[in-house]
């Protein structure tokens, strides 16, 4: 048996010069320019969404005469906004409002304690109602 030359490493391997081809430096620069450029627009549209002045979607506000009026200030979304008032609890206080799926529900702090929470069906207008309890109080 004798060893083929052509598959040992020579002893002056460190010694070489390794060139990297051209195709493959170009290549790396593009895609580090690509990923530069896309962190900078992933950072520049949150940093205009947090200063943007527009609210989207769908708002409540609360009517002195204790009614609470519902509307969606963005025209083109699917929300199938009804225009719906209801009424709210007397003394409470709005404390979030949120769409879930179907539903616009809305937080009420209510002044005898406890909360309430409305669900009002965006599509038929049905109102919904969840009394939470504060400690101690019966219904």
């Amino acid at each position: 048996m004798t060893a083929d030359p052509s598959n040992v490493t020579p002893q002056s391997a460190d010694a070489q010069d390794e060139t990297v081809p051209l195709g493959l430096r170009i290549l790396v620069i593009v895609l580090g320019v690509a990923i530069f450029i896309m962190i900078i627009l992933i950072v520049g549209t949150i940093i205009k969404r947090s200063f943007d002045d527009k609210e989207t979607g769908v708002s409540a506000q609360a009517d002195p005469d204790s009614l609470l009026s519902v509307t969606s200030n963005n025209p083109g979304s699917n929300a199938a906004l009804l225009d719906i008032s209801v009424e709210r609890p007397a003394g409470a206080q709005l404390v979030y409002s949120q769409i879930v799926g179907r539903e616009f529900l809305l937080h009420f702090k209510l002044a005898e304690g406890g909360d309430m929470i409305m669900a009002v069906d965006r599509f038929t207008g049905t109102v919904r109602r969840l009394h939470v309890l504060a400690d101690g109080s019966r219904p």
